[in-house]
């Protein structure tokens, strides 16, 4: 993180229980009105009592299925870098849409950052001290004041956490006047816990629970589409079917699959402006406005 940015977190940073000013002490920060203490750990501040360690341990896959089974384990992720598949789904234009946020933005959050995604003039927060990551904190219980932000972006963040609708109203407190969130979210696509998944939303229910936090929408719309879905199903359903409950032959077949049928997802190309694409995308979006 810039010095620049790091200035100016420090100047937003609030208590996440009762979003009161932090002083700085020996140990960290504390809370001058509720008393709570939090401190730094590598330089970032930590606001939760459980950080999860690393991104591996996030993933609730492999490591649960493979615990007893180090050696396994280890094969399968070695496999896996060395020979993985290209992602099963097509982006579309995903990218533009945030560029183009972001050329209105002074400062932004991302919530559910990871270590892979980083933008300039952003504060990333995530529940794991990662690389990138500048704030260890829940999403549901940000420790910033109001009005900070020129711009949020929740990326396929919101089906991980158990009361999303939180999360929305947080980065609607968290906002400047004007300020947008940017929120992607699947609609149709398999279980993935990191650590856990909870639901799905149509592009209606999304839009609705922006409106009930006080959001205007500005636009929404699909970024991996129809055939997104369909490689996914297919290479999921075949991997399941030709296991027979072995967590070992499901990940190889999972792997050869994703060879195979990868490429169907760039029809997404052509079928996202299909006007009936919403009836099955794999990953929908919405812009609200505050």
């Amino acid at each position: 993180m810039s010095s620049i940015i790091n200035e100016e977190m420090a100047k937003i940073l609030a208590c996440p229980s009762c979003k009161s000013s932090l002083i700085k002490t020996e140990q960290g920060l504390s809370c001058g009105k509720c008393k709570k203490s939090y401190f730094y750990k590598k330089g970032v501040p930590i606001f939760i009592k459980e950080v999860v360690a690393d991104e591996e341990s996030a993933e609730e896959s492999l490591r649960t299925k493979f615990k007893k089974s180090p050696r396994l384990l280890s094969l399968i992720r070695t496999l896996k870098r060395a020979f993985g598949p290209p992602e099963t789904i097509y982006r579309g234009n995903e990218k533009e849409i945030v560029e183009e946020l972001f050329k209105k933005s002074n400062l932004a959050l991302n919530i559910g950052s990871s270590s892979m995604k980083s933008y300039p003039n952003s504060i990333n927060l995530d529940i794991g001290l990662f690389d990138n990551v500048d704030v260890v904190a829940e999403g549901k219980s940000l420790p910033f004041k109001n009005d900070s932000f020129s711009l949020v972006l929740i990326e396929s963040v919101l089906e991980h956490v158990d009361e999303p609708e939180k999360i929305i109203e947080e980065s609607y407190r968290v906002l400047k006047k004007s300020g947008r969130v940017y929120i992607s979210i699947p609609f149709v696509y398999v279980f993935h816990g990191s650590p856990n998944d909870f639901g799905r939303y149509t592009i209606n229910g999304l839009k609705r629970r922006l409106e009930l936090a006080g959001f205007k929408i500005e636009d929404s719309g699909i970024i991996s589409g129809p055939s997104s879905t369909l490689n996914q199903m297919l290479r999921y359903y075949a991997s399941i079917l030709l296991s027979f409950n072995n967590d070992f032959l499901f990940s190889m077949w999972l792997n050869i699959f994703g060879w195979i049928t990868f490429p169907i997802k760039y029809l997404d190309k052509f079928l996202n402006s299909h006007k009936k694409a919403l009836l099955m995308p794999s990953i929908i979006y919405a812009v609200g406005k505050k």
